[in-house]
């Protein structure tokens, strides 16, 4: 239980979303899995992810696709390649 934010908890206190009144922070916590169902979901500001992530399509850097980029300057051997090219 919290006296500094307002707290919606499962009967077992374990899983919760909380919101800071003061500070207008969003918390949320479980041990079991998160999920969210939505045509679109727009995250505005930057993200950070401490752990694996996985995604079942195309992951897009501005128009480059990490499935299908190719790549400039490539040479045989142990050389580098040059930048993704879009």
């Amino acid at each position: 239980i919290s006296t500094e934010a307002t707290q919606l908890r499962s009967d077992d206190g374990v899983a919760f979303v909380e919101v800071n009144p003061t500070t207008h922070a969003i918390n949320a916590s479980t041990t079991g899995p998160m999920s969210f169902t939505a045509p679109l979901v727009t995250i505005n500001g930057d993200v950070q992810v401490n752990g694996k992530l996985t995604a079942s399509a195309d992951v897009l850097a501005g128009t480059i696709s990490l499935q299908t980029h190719r790549t400039g300057g490539v040479t045989p051997g142990s050389g580098t390649s040059g930048v993704p090219v879009p």
